[in-house]
């Protein structure tokens, strides 16, 4: 109950980021999330989204994963008990696993990796009391079969949980070789792993609703197992194609994964890990190589074998939330390290002349002490880190693309966050259905063309929109749009497709399609003027609160139309305005350089040397690898401040860093 408490506090009333908006969106109508379904979550989050209480669908979303967070963070304490049976190094145990930021930060935003977490830990709980027992000559094949029933669960819910199966079938053999011998206890584990299957019933059942928001038709077969094997998105495999499946790459992810590990658990907690394998290798091998399987294929394995991508903030957000199972593994090694660390006080106290009361209560006083001070510090740094009660900027963003749309409008949306929580948005609030929202990415799939024949009727849609062909989703919005463009405004978020005799116009976060021969430079500026100051999210003055991936990948949606519309506005000879919001951007992600980089061309050419200096300085310090930037200091100072041996210079560094990066001479 305590921790709960602790976690409900920081809980976010908006949509976060990612998938988050689909799955809430899936929660609330009791539909099918993406692929493969997440059943549970839709299930389990129904009844949390309808409870009889003030707050937004998002809120009582994110008080499940609190609930839920606060459940594994019990379980590791009774699963340490269990082992172990030191009531104060479970607690402590327990609470290290619970105040670090990132298991503390998905206690506050719901995902489908929480859900995940708890049946792996019901599962080893279950398997750990089913051990003991075996090995003291009870049987109890009940807690055996529980065990393999939360597994099961577990690896329908999401596959990556079949990265534990090494593991446990290493114990499950240890423990009782000849256990599958009996075939009653054979034809029982069956069953037991059946029963995971069940939840999957509710997917045919949901796609019944045809909500808004389905994922395909499960009363389909083929639609069926299509979603349940992830068949559109792959197994494991994240993002090969993004950054190569190089051995350099994949050695980069176990570099990840041991920063994220000290980053979390701080270096005490790494030592604490090894301190405490260690000491398990020594006192119980078989423990040692059950944990250490565990931690191996849940963590550096899957990260090596997924490639997963690194190059920006939306892909480290998603990356982290792999590590959720790693970490819950990697804390009973800390459990372990605690007792070691016991172990070496007792020793060194035995060194004293107490008497023997006294050399067992100094030890154990010390230690009661210091066996706290891990937890207590993760909860006093990462309290502020990860509270998200004030967190609303998943919220405004789907608000702001809706508010960047006319009446009527068409929004043709692209990328996870973006999609999402203006779906979030849309469908909460009520207030912009008078504006269409395709998913653009989804196109290409039968079943949610013929979703939008049903929600908006009023389009005129292509002859072949119903086909049963899979085309690439540009296909299908190029048509909609030459069928649509004359009776409905279209709006496109990210790169949209090009369209003869039409342009594309930046209004606010979206690219509005506008006749070449209608397209004003005016109205660009009064459109943006009006829509930037009327955002929900328009105060880019730090708020003081920690940035989390996600946030900051939120931010790079505004960052991003900015710079566009700064840009466009150059091309429109609105220089002026253009630089105010350049200077917008630098205030919004000071850490991005293009910002700097266009705003000091556009005082170069207007003869601000000293503000271009400056400007062109700051795209070096933040990246020292850009060898345009230097050479755009020599240009200020040979053709602004009048200094040519310094301009001379700083060509000269940038010639030298330009050779160095692409490797071959320029002469």
């Amino acid at each position: 109950m305590f921790i709960f408490l602790v976690y409900a506090h920081g809980v976010s009333p908006s949509v976060f980021g990612g998938d988050s908006g689909d799955i809430i969106l899936s929660a609330w109508f009791g539909s099918i999330a993406h692929a493969p379904g997440y059943p549970l979550n839709s299930t389990i989050g129904w009844v949390f989204t309808h409870l009889p209480f003030e707050g937004t669908i998002a809120y009582k979303a994110n008080l499940m994963a609190a609930f839920i967070q606060a459940s594994v963070v019990l379980l590791v304490f009774l699963t340490v008990k269990k082992i172990i049976n030191n009531t104060l190094v479970s607690l402590a145990t327990a609470f290290t696993l619970g105040f670090t930021s990132l298991f503390w930060l998905y206690a506050h935003v719901i995902e489908v990796f929480q859900i995940n977490t708890l049946l792996i830990s019901a599962s080893v709980f279950n398997l750990i009391c089913w051990r003991q027992k075996e090995l003291k000559g009870k049987r109890s094949f009940h807690l055996f079969y529980l065990s393999i029933c939360f597994l099961s669960l577990a690896i329908f819910h999401h596959q990556t949980s079949v990265l534990f199966a090494p593991a446990y079938v290493y114990l499950v053999f240890k423990t009782k070789k000849d256990i599958f011998k009996r075939k009653r206890v054979l034809l029982n584990s069956l069953f037991a792993f059946a029963v995971g299957l069940i939840p999957l019933l509710y997917l045919p059942i949901a796609a019944t609703m045809d909500a808004p928001t389905n994922w395909g038709d499960a009363t389909k077969i083929t639609t069926f197992l299509r979603i349940i094997t992830r068949g559109e998105y792959g197994t494991f495999v994240a993002a090969g194609s993004l950054i190569g499946l190089d051995f350099v790459s994949r050695l980069a992810e176990l570099a990840n994964y041991l920063l994220f590990l000290k980053a979390d658990f701080k270096m005490l907690g790494v030592l604490l890990i090894f301190l405490g394998g260690v000491y398990l290798f020594v006192k119980d091998r078989t423990t040692f190589w059950f944990f250490s399987i565990a931690v191996f294929f849940t963590g550096p394995f899957f990260l090596f074998y997924s490639s997963f991508p690194f190059f920006n903030d939306f892909y480290a957000g998603l990356w982290e939330r792999f590590l959720l199972l790693s970490y819950f593994f990697n804390v009973f090694f800390i459990s372990y390290g605690y007792l070691a660390f016991y172990s070496i006080l007792k020793t060194f106290f035995k060194r004293f002349k107490f008497s023997r009361q006294r050399e067992l209560k100094v030890p154990l006083l010390l230690f009661s002490l210091i066996i706290l001070i891990l937890p207590v510090h993760l909860f006093a740094v990462n309290n502020y880190k990860t509270d998200s009660s004030s967190f609303r900027l998943g919220d405004w963003l789907g608000s702001d693309i809706l508010a960047s749309a006319e009446d009527r409008g068409i929004i043709f949306l692209l990328g996870d966050t973006q999609t999402f929580n203006t779906e979030y948005v849309y469908y909460t609030s009520k207030k912009y259905w008078d504006i269409k929202i395709i998913r653009g990415g989804s196109l290409s799939d039968i079943d949610y063309r013929s979703k939008l024949t049903r929600l908006y009727p009023d389009l005129i849609f292509p002859s072949d929109f119903l086909d049963n062909s899979k085309l690439q989703g540009e296909y299908y919005i190029r048509n909609l749009i030459e069928k649509n463009r004359e009776m409905f405004p279209i709006y496109f978020y990210s790169s949209p497709v090009i369209i003869d005799n039409y342009r594309w116009m930046q209004t606010g976060l979206l690219k509005k399609l506008i006749r070449i021969d209608e397209y004003s430079s005016a109205e660009l500026v009064k459109i943006n003027g009006d829509l930037f100051s009327n955002f929900a999210f328009n105060d880019f003055n730090s708020d003081g609160q920690y940035e989390q991936f996600m946030t900051a990948h939120i931010k790079e949606s505004y960052y991003g139309s900015i710079m566009q519309l700064a840009v466009e506005l150059i091309d429109n000879n609105s220089n002026d305005l253009a630089a105010y919001y350049l200077n917008r951007a630098k205030m919004l992600m000071p850490d991005r350089k293009d910002a700097y980089a266009v705003l000091g061309n556009e005082l170069f050419l207007k003869k601000y040397c000293d503000e271009a200096l400056k400007n062109f300085e700051k795209v070096y310090e933040l990246d020292q690898k850009e060898w345009k930037a230097l050479e755009a200091i020599g240009n200020v100072y040979g053709d602004c401040v009048g200094d040519q041996q310094k301009s001379l210079m700083y060509k000269a560094r940038a010639k030298d860093l330009r050779v160095e990066i692409e490797g071959f001479s320029l002469e």
